[in-house]
């Protein structure tokens, strides 16, 4: 099984996200998707662009597919 942090971001991320999981799912393959928060919109809800929580998320994945986020995550990525 592989281990795949998923992180949408903010706006379009979210889109992309979406259908990029689709697209993996057709695969047949063995992955589990965890997901995470970060951008913009996650630090409006929980005071940070990207939490330890999220970090530890991706510490503790294989891969991480990001689909994209605002200037303040961007400059904390």
């Amino acid at each position: 099984m592989h281990k795949i942090a998923v992180i949408s971001g903010d706006g379009i991320g979210k889109e992309v996200m979406e259908a990029t999981i689709n697209v993996l799912n057709g695969l047949n393959l063995d992955f589990k998707f965890n997901y995470g928060k970060a951008g913009d919109e996650c630090k409006k809800d929980c005071g940070e662009a990207l939490p330890k929580e999220t970090l530890e998320l991706i510490k503790n994945s294989d891969v991480c597919l990001f689909g994209a986020a605002g200037e303040t995550a961007a400059e904390v990525i």
